[in-house]
């Protein structure tokens, strides 16, 4: 029976670690409107999403909703499907979302449901669950963009993070910079991954390849010396330091003085 109860606890709580490792963002459009959004996994340049939007504040329910963000379009699309439709006599049965992110503020598309209603909106994100704030409609506005019908003013969204920060599997540090002797690139990879870390002119021509290697998840420390290829000392100026890993690609400036 221990032992039965010793699994249990460990299966949920592996279960547990597991929830809080994948990245998850809210999501607050100009109607405000809450979707709560969860990366479920990643297949190329697109990320799967699953997650949930807030219609209880226009007296609605919580609908699920599955989606995806592709990085190199920068598109984020979602469907949210209502878990008691009426047909259209008060909701829809489902409503999807179509965004182009182009920074942190700067998140625009818009929304169609399956009663025949769409428009334009706006958006923001941050990190974490959403707090599903209630929001006060303004007398003789109605609605929001998974009802029948809606009558209302889009509100300013409040300031957020730039999603692309949210899909990052990499955390890249340099210390010093600028560098005199020597300088520490610090990488952390989510994941196990193959890492090239290669340094680079400002005219773009290989100067020092650091590492092409795979590597364990966690933190990775390599020093360059300042050194070329050729075991020369570079000369004083700024160089690129690129860090390509399987999902993402990185660049840092350096600054190298005497």
């Amino acid at each position: 029976m221990k032992q039965k109860l010793l699994f249990v606890v460990a299966m949920l709580f592996g279960a547990f670690c597991a929830a809080i490792a994948a990245p998850t963002y809210c999501l607050t459009n100009s109607y405000g409107e809450q979707t709560n959004l969860t990366v479920t996994g990643k297949s190329g340049n697109t990320y799967t999403l699953s997650g949930f939007i807030d219609y209880s504040i226009y007296g609605g329910t919580i609908w699920p909703c599955t989606g995806v963000y592709n990085t190199g379009t920068r598109t984020l699309k979602y469907k949210g499907t209502n878990p008691s439709p009426d047909g259209c006599t008060m909701w829809a049965s489902n409503v999807t979302f179509i965004y182009t992110v182009t920074g942190a503020a700067s998140i625009s598309g818009t929304f169609s449901n399956d009663c025949g209603n769409s428009e334009s909106l706006s958006a923001s994100a941050v990190k974490g669950s959403c707090g599903f704030t209630p929001l006060y409609l303004k007398e003789g506005e109605i609605g929001g963009t998974g009802t029948n019908k809606s009558v209302r003013s889009q509100l300013p969204v409040p300031q957020g993070i730039n999603i692309e920060e949210m899909f990052r599997t990499i955390e890249i540090s340099m210390a010093p910079n600028p560098a005199s002797s020597s300088t520490r690139i610090k990488v952390a990879v989510a994941a196990a991954t193959k890492l090239n870390i290669n340094i680079y002119d400002q005219n773009g021509t290989l100067v020092k390849s650091i590492t092409n290697a795979n590597v364990n998840e966690g933190s990775h420390q390599f020093i360059w010396n300042l050194q070329n290829n050729a075991g020369i000392r570079v000369k004083n100026g700024y160089y690129i330091v690129k860090i390509i890993s399987d999902d993402e690609i990185e660049t840092r400036s350096l600054m190298v003085t005497e």
